[in-house]
């Protein structure tokens, strides 16, 4: 069975500076992957060009086939991308954005069916955002935004979902509910790609990828002690890995 995405030698230049340098890593179906390190390590860098949005040398494979040889519509269909920020929709109803999920889907000539109408209501409801569904966009909070796109992302059902910082703005009640969410949707065998800063976070998902100045230092089990050492080496020393209860936490040292 192919892997749903992998990346073989990944290399990803700015100018003449190579930001991201031979990149392996490999990303299964019904998993939860994280990707982490220091700011500048090339995190959301490698995730864009996961997402075919960067030039790149090597491979991106995304159901075992090139990433280029995919259609622009057919790769929306295979692949949903959540970013930090997007003011071009800010006039946007939240209904109408997370409508937006269901254009892979669609024929031109069609428009939305009864069907997208059903998922994008299903979306909305199951991110209690139901009611603001005549709201626009620009008038939300950054967290509640943050909502608002995670459903859009959910309403492409896309086999691979991509997240660069999806709760970064979000309160600590909506980034539990964004964890269940997440860690459902790797359960209904959904590959997920996620890069955070908030290593408590992170350490909820089922793999980590370590990066540091542009590379990978480990990809393994959030549960291995090896990868809580690399933590140690790339975050510094004056972190602690910690188990408490039933979930792993960073304490300082």
């Amino acid at each position: 069975m192919n892997t749903p995405l992998e990346a073989r030698g990944l290399n990803v230049w700015r100018g003449q500076r190579k930001v991201l340098h031979d990149i392996h890593a490999s990303f299964g179906a019904g998993c939860w992957t994280c990707v982490v390190g220091p700011n500048g390590a090339g995190k959301t860098t490698l995730l864009k060009a996961l997402a075919g949005l960067l030039e790149s040398t090597g491979e991106v494979l995304l159901a075992g086939q090139p990433l280029g040889s995919f259609s622009p519509k057919a790769r929306a269909r295979q692949m949903a991308w959540l970013s930090q920020n997007d003011v071009s929709m800010d006039d946007l109803s939240v209904q109408d954005v997370v409508m937006l999920g269901r254009l892979p889907h669609q024929q031109w000539w069609q428009g939305a069916t009864a069907s997208d109408h059903q998922v994008v209501d299903a979306c909305l409801h199951a991110q209690q955002i139901a009611d603001w569904r005549f709201r626009s966009l620009g008038t939300l909070s950054g967290g509640e935004r943050q909502r608002v796109l995670l459903a859009r992302a959910l309403a492409v059902s896309a086999p691979v979902l991509l997240m660069d910082e999806p709760v970064a703005n979000a309160d600590l009640p909506h980034q539990s509910d964004w964890l269940r969410t997440v860690r459902a949707h790797a359960q209904r065998g959904h590959t997920v790609v996620s890069v955070l800063h908030d290593l408590n976070l992170a350490l909820c998902a089922q793999q980590l990828v370590v990066m540091n100045q542009g590379k990978v230092v480990m990809q393994s089990s959030a549960d291995n002690p090896l990868l809580h050492d690399c933590l140690k080496q790339v975050f510094g020393p004056q972190l602690s890995v910690h188990r408490v209860q039933d979930r792993w936490v960073v304490l300082p040292a």
